[in-house]
């Protein structure tokens, strides 16, 4: 218990140095974070998988590589640096996501919309999805798909509606799931991503997030449509949950959204680094406003640090995936030749939407055969900027997150495909390429057009 503690200690007082390893390009900031998370993965490998050890593995092995091919010290940090923001993002998520499993909101919100006539269900299961994922990342796949299947899983893998009816729900959720990848503040991909860019910030690629999102979203629920026509008569549903409820879900997303924003605004901090001070601070506000009556606010603090300092340690299977994964991808794409990589672009006519193409197919292949896809978008994304490629940089981020968001409904590389299939109780195949592939095809044909025809 008291290494526990020790390796949450060192996760939340790595926030400090990597707000200010954004503010100055000195690097003593830097080894500061970094050895705070080393040692918090330390503590914790005890804790972590078969997968989270293979990938640590893999990113030390790269790192002796890239020392023997006369790797520079200067690069190691500049990779460092860029990937050190990841794990602490999800240490400052924790104290909100012990909030929000917890609250009576959420709770109703996914009452809410899974209790809905067949017309509307999978739109509010997208919605819902989405917002689910925001806050919660898997563990909001996780909750809303438990309580989406609890009655079609209950009446057993005979009854062909409710097999149906498991199918339609899974979709809607990860479809929902995947799409917030596009455009959320609080997402691991879209954060990495901008780290690489050199002037794109979240706010402008914020429009084009969004509409990726409406879009991808819009495309899920119409082969949803075409695949399983509804009935002539629908079923009428009561409602369990409030709708209120949902729309106060959407509203601690702009108040966080906005709050990181007004931060960047009055003191100059990247809208990242504002995010590290605007989750935590928002976690303890919605702890002191959901608290009884009967309790005070100090011991509604001191639960909720409690319960924070018991989960970090929780989250160090995660934190040592995507820290690897994200810092394997840019080590290996600093050590790939920039000239070899224009070479390779003008060889192959690869620029502007034809570049943007064959990135969106190589993140969701690659995924597909069993590659993590944060290290395919890293390695692709650093060694265009890189290399200088011409395309702009919200086409090259787009590009990437269509590839990734597919491979988030249809990889077995993903935790997310994991999760649909360990509840659904169906293999991965079927959950993937069997009830996504259809969706998948289609987004790729209206990205390809996107990218080819329309994109100026």
């Amino acid at each position: 218990m008291k290494l526990d503690r020790l390796a949450a200690l060192c996760l939340m007082l790595a926030i400090a140095p990597v707000l200010f390893a954004m503010e100055t390009t000195a690097p003593h900031w830097t080894i500061v974070a970094i050895a705070l998370v080393a040692a918090y993965i330390a503590i914790c490998l005890r804790r972590t998988g078969f997968a989270a050890r293979m990938m640590l593995g893999a990113a030390i092995l790269t790192s002796a590589l890239y020392v023997m091919l006369g790797g520079t010290a200067s690069g190691f940090i500049q990779v460092v640096r860029q990937t050190i923001y990841l794990p602490v993002l999800i240490g400052v998520l924790v104290p909100l996501r012990v909030v929000a499993m917890e609250a009576e909101m959420v709770k109703r919100a996914g009452h809410f919309v899974v209790d809905q006539p067949p017309s509307r269900r999978f739109a509010l299961l997208a919605i819902g999805g989405q917002i689910f994922g925001v806050l919660l990342n898997v563990g909001g796949l996780l909750i809303l798909l438990h309580v989406a299947l609890r009655g079609p899983m209950a009446r057993g893998p005979d009854d062909k509606v409710a097999a149906l009816q498991t199918r339609r729900i899974t979709i809607a959720v990860m479809r929902g799931f995947g799409a917030n990848i596009f455009w959320s503040p609080l997402g691991l991909g879209l954060n990495l991503l901008l780290t690489l860019m050199p002037t794109l910030t979240w706010t402008e690629f914020a429009p084009y997030g969004l509409a990726a999102s409406v879009v991808f979203i819009a495309i899920g629920w119409l082969v949803d449509r075409l695949q399983s026509p509804p009935p002539p008569v629908a079923r009428k549903a009561e409602a369990s949950g409030e709708g209120w409820s949902l729309v106060g879900l959407l509203a601690i997303l702009a108040v966080i959204s906005g709050g990181a924003a007004l931060i960047e605004t009055i003191f100059g901090l990247p809208l990242r680094g504002a995010i590290l001070v605007i989750v935590p601070l928002f976690a303890v506000g919605w702890q002191l406003a959901v608290r009884s009556a009967e309790r005070a606010p100090y011991q509604a603090l001191g639960e909720l640090l409690d319960k924070t300092v018991r989960a970090l340690p929780g989250a160090s299977n995660e934190i040592t995936i995507i820290a690897s994964a994200g810092y394997l991808g840019l080590l290996i794409a600093a050590m790939i030749p920039h000239d070899a990589v224009s070479q390779l672009a003008l060889g192959l006519g690869l620029d502007g939407g034809l570049l943007a193409v064959a990135i969106c197919l190589l993140v969701l292949a690659s995924s597909l055969a069993g590659l993590n896809p944060m290290i395919a978008s890293t390695i692709s994304v650093k060694a265009v900027v890189s290399a200088g490629l011409a395309i702009s940089e919200p086409l090259l981020v787009l590009s990437v997150l269509v590839g990734w968001a597919l491979a988030l409904v249809v990889s077995p590389a993903t935790s997310t495909l994991a999760i649909a299939s360990s509840v659904t109780r169906k293999p991965q195949s079927t959950v993937g390429l069997r009830w996504n592939g259809a969706f998948c095809l289609a987004v790729l044909i209206v990205a390809m057009v996107i990218f080819l025809e329309i994109w100026p």
